[in-house]
């Protein structure tokens, strides 16, 4: 194992990355001391003295830097970094994002093991979900997990510390947490509401959409939010419709477009409910309202507000 290395990326998986780093130095040097030092604060003269060999309590020293983006107006450190012969030291860089086109990613690689870790995708973050819970033991319902995944936002480092809270929830009860639970312990800012507010909207029951809406609204969600997510579902409403048309099964149209195939056959229900013109005056719609919005003819609650009444039975679209 390299005892130079260079992480960067998704935040959630680069901790766990970094933490088994650590931990096999820990198992393979001699009682190491540990160092965490800030990209933005370290000078070349402390990493030369952290990197000076051993100290008075310990013959070996693990040294972490994050945040080493930071780095790239200091190449003397780099050059330390790279030039050291790494005796009884083992140093881990992290950092958000690093391009690498850059001279400080270039210098770094020479000699460091490097890894990016990539966000997930819509496709992949269930399995990480999955994974997360695994690893807690943590229990939940179909449409529980379901509703979790839906209101996580793609965010893992949110979902460890929301599966954390369910952990001390779920001591002392019996069975899987169900959807009633986790409404109790996810912090979810009013956007639970999200997708009732979308089944009602597309359901075209707007009096109920609105019940819902109104009550996001008053809990702090963003108009615009709302406004460019029910873009989002009437596209996939017409992606969905076209594959259908041209005889794609449900497990292919998901495997197509990355939509979740219990979501894909919601969707085929949505769509007894609009003819293909009206979707298509619905997008065209959507699409004059966020111009009108970019060029500050409209607000953006006043264009969320005609899209839904846009959506009623009663009216032509």
């Amino acid at each position: 194992m390299n005892k130079l290395a260079l992480y960067f990326g998704e935040p959630y998986q680069r901790r766990k990355a970094a933490k088994d780093f650590i931990r096999k130095w820990y198992n393979s040097l001699e009682e190491p001391e540990f160092y965490r030092l800030e990209g933005s604060r370290v000078t070349a003269s402390e990493l030369e003295q952290y990197l000076g060999g051993a100290s008075l309590f310990s013959k070996s020293k693990i040294i972490r830097i994050t945040g080493i983006e930071e780095l790239a107006e200091k190449p003397s450190i780099a050059s330390i970094l790279v030039n050291h012969e790494y005796q009884n030291e083992a140093v881990l860089l992290e950092c958000e994002s690093i391009d690498k086109r850059t001279k400080l990613y270039k210098t770094l690689s020479k000699k460091a093991t490097t890894k990016k870790f990539s966000y997930p995708d819509k496709r992949k973050f269930p399995r990480f979900v999955t994974q997360i819970l695994r690893e807690y033991e943590v229990e939940l319902t179909t449409e529980a997990q379901r509703w979790f995944v839906q209101i996580m936002e793609l965010d893992l480092l949110r979902v460890e510390r929301e599966v954390q809270k369910m952990k001390l929830f779920q001591t002392g009860t019996e069975g899987p947490l169900n959807a009633e639970d986790l409404q109790e312990v996810v912090w979810a800012q009013g956007k639970d509401k999200l997708f009732d507010f979308f089944g009602a909207l597309l359901a075209r029951d707007v009096s109920g959409a609105m019940s819902l809406l109104n009550e996001m609204l008053s809990k702090g969600v963003e108009p615009s939010e709302i406004f460019y997510m029910l873009a989002g579902e009437v596209r996939k409403l017409i992606e969905v419709q076209d594959l259908l048309a041209k005889n794609k099964s449900i497990p292919e149209i998901s495997q197509e477009t990355g939509i979740y195939k219990w979501l894909v056959s919601k969707k085929e229900k949505q769509l007894d409910n609009f003819t293909g013109d009206e979707l298509l005056k619905l997008i065209f719609q959507l699409q004059d309202e966020d111009v009108a919005i970019k060029f500050g003819q409209t607000d953006v609650l006043d264009a969320l507000l005609r899209m839904v009444f846009a959506l009623s039975p009663r009216i032509t679209v």
